[in-house]
């Protein structure tokens, strides 16, 4: 079937304007976000940011507290102004502009015979278990994948100037798309996978080292720039106060004094041998807890993982599509991959890959020599990817009919701005500060970065140094089933958790948050809105 091009067209915009408040529809249906990050840092670190808590608490949100937080400074806004159903919505949408990018960059590569399918191809790239599974949620691996496919866009609309227009043109161009990607690295350092397999694909548009090695360049220096305007400000500031532009991070090089001197690299998900390695596609395809914390089957990365070696050995001249772009996409994708694999090996990163994986397994099949049957064989790999596909499912909870997208119950405080707040256990808590007194200080004692009894971190002498000078009253914020283990955490500071007042802190995403009173043994600290009376024992 060949439509004509009006009607193509007519098809690709009518399906552009459609999808994205589509999938706006589906976040919604979905359910509310309830994610760990969201409740540890992806809220916190905005609010902290624009209200000048940066310093004042202690490292609240754990590690992440130190992540640029302008990436969320949007969520921030949003989550304050509308209600939860409509924040829902306006992720899902915006996440849905994918789509319209894929639409783009399919008709960039796609001869005329299948032209007309890019509307399918780009939905098909949707429908990947991790885009799914993020859809609506405050992660934004998906939002910044409109970074990575913008980038390769404007890299496929100017591959003929690139490689043939005026070299001052060309350089502008490349530099301009790598922008685009750098912008996306300096929000979020793991975007960087995604800025190397541009950069380096840049040098398979052609055979001619000497046009595509400055398009390279030009390229690379366009990432710079994307990086330091939207993380330039937070590397100074992290500079300033911790004397390491990435802090914590890569301390080992930077050997900031109040960090561990390690690089904090995790290998929890990185393949465990070369083999392994070798064969990560198949691993992960049907154990999604070797790259993630929930459970998926998606077949899209392996199928890509098999062909691309074998369109690469055979190399039959496309007929279906652009033998030019197309190199371009798949160098792209494979170097990222790579990166990935040594880098991170965590699946929510590579969704980008994932969203391009359909039309890039059409790529390979059209470079194998399978003659009429490329376009059938095509139509078999969709629908291997559609019959084996089981999407994840993060964290979720229903809605409410309140305005308020985390429900907090926020207790009354005698002396907001002489009380001090502990923060102990590894689970996410600080969701709730931004709904408590503006005049509260809240400090980390125990988390995936602080500890009592880790004496190369500096943050917990200041901490127990504040705490000692401390004479006002004296709280603890802390899941129900992690109390034995602040306990142990509070031994360092001379304080005991007075279980028996300790009073829940009812949330819509957390129902299982305490707030405590400590004693101490010169001062009982004082809480007047709770009443011991009706207060419920904790062992």
């Amino acid at each position: 079937m060949v439509a004509t091009p009006k009607s193509a067209d007519r098809l690709a915009w009518t399906a552009a304007l459609l999808a994205p408040p589509l999938f706006g529809v589906l976040a919604v249906m979905f359910g509310q976000d309830a994610n760990w990050d969201l409740r540890n840092y992806h809220y916190y670190n905005p609010h902290a940011f624009l209200t000048g808590r940066i310093g004042y608490d202690i490292a609240p949100a754990q590690l992440p507290t130190f992540y640029n937080p302008l990436l969320h400074v949007p969520f921030y806004w949003l989550v304050n102004l509308a209600p939860p159903r409509g924040t829902a919505f306006v992720l899902g949408t915006v996440q849905g502009l994918n789509f319209v990018l894929l639409l783009l960059i399919a008709r960039q590569v796609l001869g005329p015979v299948l032209r007309w399918t890019a509307p399918v191809i780009a939905l098909l790239g949707m429908v990947g278990a991790g885009n799914l599974s993020l859809l609506g949620t405050s992660f934004f691996d998906n939002v910044l994948s409109l970074f990575f496919l913008g980038s390769l866009l404007l890299l496929l609309r100017g591959h003929d100037r690139l490689l043939r227009g005026p070299l001052t043109e060309a350089l502008w161009l490349a530099a301009g798309a790598g922008l685009a990607i750098g912008l996306a690295v300096g929000l979020k350092q793991t975007m960087v996978i995604y800025a190397l397999g541009l950069c380096l694909a840049c040098l398979f548009m052609s055979a001619e080292w000497r046009r595509t090695f400055p398009v390279a360049f030009a390229f690379g220096c366009g990432v710079i720039a994307g990086l330091l305007l939207t993380g330039g400000f937070w590397m100074w500031l992290l500079y300033q106060r911790y004397e390491s532009p990435l802090f914590p991070m890569m301390n080992g090089l930077f050997r900031a004094p109040l960090a561990p001197l390690t690089n904090r690299v995790d290998p929890a998900f990185l393949p465990k041998s070369a083999w392994e390695a070798l064969l990560y596609p198949f691993v992960f395809a049907f154990d999604s807890r070797r790259v993630g914390e929930i459970s998926f089957v998606e077949l899209r990365i392996a199928l890509l993982y098999v062909l691309l070696p074998l369109a690469l050995l055979w190399r039959a001249r496309p007929t279906l599509s652009d033998a030019a772009r197309g190199r371009v996409i798949l160098a792209a994708i494979a170097v990222t991959y790579v990166f990935w694999l040594g880098m991170f090996s965590i699946y929510r990163y590579l969704v980008g890959v994932e969203l391009l994986a359909p039309l890039a397994i059409i790529l390979c099949l059209d470079r194998l020599p399978l003659g009429r049957f490329r376009i059938p064989a095509a139509a078999v790999a969709g629908l291997a990817i559609l019959a084996g596909l089981q999407p994840g499912q993060w964290e979720r909870v229903s809605w409410t009919d309140g305005r308020d997208y985390f429900g907090v119950s926020a207790p009354v405080f005698e002396r907001p701005a002489q009380t001090l707040v502990l923060m102990a256990g590894w689970q996410p808590t600080s969701f709730v500060i931004p709904k408590l007194p503006r005049e509260l200080r809240f400090l980390r004692i125990q988390s995936n970065f602080t500890s009592p009894g880790d004496e190369e971190n500096g943050f917990n002498d200041i901490m127990r140094g504040i705490v000692e000078r401390h004479r006002g009253p004296l709280f603890l914020l802390v899941k129900d089933h992690e109390l034995k283990d602040a306990a142990k955490a509070l031994t360092t500071y001379h304080d005991t958790i007075d279980t028996a007042a300790c009073k829940p802190l009812p949330t819509h995403l957390d129902r299982q948050l305490l707030l405590c009173p400590l004693l101490r043994e010169e001062q009982r600290s004082s809480f007047s809105s709770l009443s011991r009376g009706d207060a419920a024992r904790h062992e």
